[in-house]
C-alpha cells in the first residue's frame, strides 16, 4: 500500500511549483498580488485609525494653546469706533443783537444795537457723534504666572505627542500580534483538518476490526474520542482565524489576502540596552513626565497667585471724537478733539480667606500624585519587559524544539512506511505516526506564534527590533 495517498503534499515536506491565476479570455497565467508585509499592514493601520487621527488633533490643539500662552506676555491692542445720531441735540449759546439794549452814536440819530449781530458762544452741536479709540496693554510683572503658562503649555504639547506616540505603538502591537495570529491560524488549519481525517480513518479501522471480532468496544470509543477531540480543535482553529481575520481586516481597513512571512531577528539586543530604551522612550512614561512637569507649574503658579503679590501692567489708551465725519464733511478737523493716556497699574489681593494657600496645598498634592505615578511606571516597565523577554526565549527554545521534534517525528513516520510496506506494522501505527509529524508541526508553529506575541510586546516596551 501506498503511504503518499495518506498525507497530503505540506505533511510530506513537498511543495507543488506555484501556479498563478489563469485569464479567462486568454488562459494565460497573471501576475498574483503580491503578499501583505507586516509593514505594509502597519502603516495600512496607521493611516485608517480614528483613535491615531484624534491624538493628532489632540497635538495640533495643544500646539496652539502653547502659542496663546506665549501670547499672553506681549502686548495686546485693542481699537473701537462709535457713530452715534442724536435725534434732538441740545441748543447751543448764542447772545442775540440787542441782547445789552441800545446806544446812541452821536454820529447817527438812529440808537446802536448792542451787540448789533448775534454772537455765538457755544455752536449748535450736531446731530452727529463719532468716537475712536485704541489702547495698548503690556503686563510688566506677574510673579511668574505667565512664564509659567507657557511652562505649562509647553508640557502640554509633550504629553499631546507621548499619547500620539503611544497610540501609534499601541496600533503596532495591535497589527503585529493580529498578523501573526492570522499566519499561524492559516497553517495551523490544514494540518488539523488532516489529523481530523486520519483520527476518522482510524475510527473507521476499529469499526470494522470491532465488526470483525478482532478488537473491544473499549478501542473502538477510544478512537472515537480521540476523533471528537481533533474535531474540537479544528473548530477551535476555524473560529480562531476568523476572529483573527476580522481583527485584522478590521486594522488595517482591507481583506488581508496572501500575508509575507516575517523574520524574527537573529538575537534580541541585551535585556540591559531595552530596558535603558524603555524607560528613555516609553510615550506612556513620557506622557506621565510631561504631565508632572505641568503639575509642578502649577504649584509655582498657586505660589504666585496668593495675597500680597500685585501683577503691574502698562496701559496707553488713544482717544478721539468728534461731530462732523473726517475728510466727507467740511470743517471736520474743527469738531474733533483728541487725548493720550498712559497709565501704569496693579492688581493686588489683600486677603482670601486661605484660598490661596488651599489651592497651593492642592497644587502640591497633584505634583507628589504627579511623580508617583512616574516611579510607579519607571519601576514597572523592567518588570514588564523582563515577563515578554522570558516569554520570546523560551518561545525559540520551544521552536529549536519543535524543529526537533518534527524531525523525529518524520523520522518515525518513514520507519512506519516501511514497516507497513514490508506487513511488519499496522495501518493504526502507520496512521499514528501521520498524527504525530502533524502534532510536532502544530507545536512548533505554537512556539514560533508565542516568540511573534512576545517580540509584539518587546517592540511595544522598548521601541523597533526587528
Amino acid at each position: 500500500m501506498a503511504l503518499l495517498s495518506l498525507l497530503p503534499a505540506a505533511v510530506r515536506g513537498q511543495e507543488s511549483a506555484p501556479v498563478g491565476p489563469k485569464s479567462v479570455a486568454t488562459g494565460q497565467e497573471t501576475a498574483p498580488a503580491p503578499a501583505l508585509t507586516l509593514d505594509r499592514a502597519v502603516e495600512l493601520a496607521l493611516a485608517a485609525n480614528q483613535s491615531l487621527e484624534r491624538a493628532r488633533l489632540e497635538v495640533d490643539a495643544a500646539r496652539a494653546g502653547l502659542v496663546e500662552a506665549q501670547a499672553a506676555s506681549r502686548p495686546t491692542v485693542d481699537a473701537n469706533a462709535g457713530l452715534a445720531y442724536l435725534v434732538n441735540p441740545p441748543d447751543g449759546i448764542t447772545i442775540p443783537a440787542g441782547a445789552f439794549g441800545t446806544v446812541t452814536d452821536p454820529s447817527s440819530t438812529f440808537p446802536a444795537r448792542v451787540p448789533d449781530s448775534p454772537v455765538v458762544l457755544v455752536d449748535d452741536p450736531e446731530n452727529l457723534g463719532v468716537s475712536l479709540a485704541l489702547q495698548i496693554d503690556q503686563p510688566l510683572y506677574t510673579w511668574g504666572k505667565l512664564r509659567a503658562g507657557e511652562r505649562a503649555a509647553s508640557a502640554g504639547v509633550d504629553a499631546s505627542r507621548s499619547r500620539m506616540d503611544l497610540s501609534r505603538r499601541e496600533v503596532t502591537r495591535q497589527v503585529s500580534r493580529a498578523f501573526a495570529a492570522v499566519a499561524a491560524a492559516r497553517e495551523s488549519l490544514p494540518l488539523v483538518e488532516e489529523i481530523v481525517r486520519v483520527l476518522q480513518d482510524r475510527v473507521a479501522d476499529a469499526q470494522a476490526q470491532l465488526d470483525a471480532g478482532a478488537t473491544t468496544p473499549v478501542a473502538v470509543l477510544a478512537e472515537r474520542s480521540r476523533a471528537a477531540s481533533a474535531r474540537l480543535q479544528l473548530v477551535r482553529a476555524e473560529q480562531g482565524l476568523a476572529s483573527a481575520l476580522a481583527s485584522l481586516e478590521l486594522l488595517i481597513g482591507r481583506e488581508p489576502g496572501d500575508l509575507a512571512s516575517v523574520p524574527l531577528p537573529n538575537e534580541l539586543p541585551p535585556e540591559s540596552i531595552l530596558v535603558e530604551r524603555s524607560l528613555d522612550g516609553h510615550p506612556r512614561l513620557g506622557e506621565l513626565r510631561a504631565t508632572s512637569a505641568q503639575a509642578a507649574v502649577q504649584v509655582d503658579v498657586a505660589s504666585a497667585s496668593r495675597p500680597f503679590r500685585p501683577d503691574v501692567g502698562l496701559s496707553v489708551k488713544a482717544e478721539a471724537q468728534g461731530q462732523r465725519l473726517p475728510l466727507v464733511q467740511a470743517n471736520w478737523i474743527d469738531s474733533w478733539d483728541a487725548n493720550l493716556t498712559v497709565s501704569v497699574g496693579a492688581s493686588v489681593s489683600l486677603y482670601d480667606a486661605g484660598a490661596g494657600l488651599a489651592k497651593l496645598d492642592a497644587a502640591s498634592a497633584r505634583y507628589g500624585q504627579a511623580l508617583s505615578a512616574v516611579a510607579e511606571l519607571a519601576d514597572s516597565l523592567p518588570l514588564q519587559l523582563r515577563a515578554a523577554y522570558e516569554q520570546y526565549a523560551v518561545a525559540t527554545a520551544r521552536m529549536d524544539l519543535g524543529e526537533a521534534r518534527v524531525a523525529a517525528a518524520e523520522e518515525q513516520r518513514r520507519v512506519a512506511e516501511v514497516g507497513f510496506e514490508n506487513e511488519l506494522v499496522t495501518r493504526g501505527d502507520l496512521m499514528g505516526a501521520t498524527v504525530g509529524v502533524l502534532e510536532a508541526r502544530l507545536e512548533r508553529i505554537g512556539a514560533r506564534l508565542d516568540a511573534d506575541l512576545a517580540l509584539a510586546e518587546l517592540e511595544y516596551l522598548a521601541g523597533p527590533i526587528r
